[in-house]
């Protein structure tokens, strides 16, 4: 009998290590970076005209989630917080392949901005920005910004809640 019971302590405490590993921002079992380097991508970022500050950009893949760079920018109080979004999300689309963008741009006045604020609900960063490079490169192409106007589907500007 107890064979049997220190076998089962034994199982549940290798299921137990096996959820915990997913559950980390640690990318050493992580698919291999991208066209351009995660640190890469993040320096350039926190480098764009118009960021004041970026508050823990990363890439993460929790367990039971698709795999997405997440963080949050604040936009300078003269900058146009759509292009601050909408150039960082060009940078970071040109990353791991077939990562969701839940990257938010807030600024001082407590508005909050993310992808959809550029494609609406149906769009994607695909849509937005083309097909992700394949090919190292050792930094990304900065798009010109490029945000919905007033006439576009989306009706201009909409903060997420």
């Amino acid at each position: 009998m107890r064979t049997r019971e220190l076998g089962v302590v034994v199982g549940i405490a290798l299921l137990l290590t096996g959820c915990a590993r997913g559950t980390s921002d640690d990318t050493t079992d992580a698919d291999p970076e991208g066209a351009v380097a995660d640190d890469v991508l993040f320096e350039q970022v926190a480098d764009l005209p118009g960021v004041a500050a970026t508050e823990d950009l990363r890439f993460q893949q929790d367990f039971g989630l698709p795999p997405q760079y997440a963080g949050r920018i604040t936009a300078a109080d003269d900058a146009d917080p759509l292009c601050v979004l909408d150039e960082a999300l060009s940078i970071l689309h040109q990353g791991r392949a077939g990562v969701g963008l839940e990257v938010l741009v807030t600024t001082s006045e407590k508005q909050t901005y993310g992808l959809s604020s550029l494609v609406g609900r149906d769009g994607s960063a695909e849509d937005r920005y083309g097909p992700q490079p394949t090919e190292p490169q050792p930094t990304a192409t900065v798009r010109p910004c490029t945000p919905p106007d007033a006439g576009s589907s989306l009706g201009g500007a909409t903060p997420t809640p």
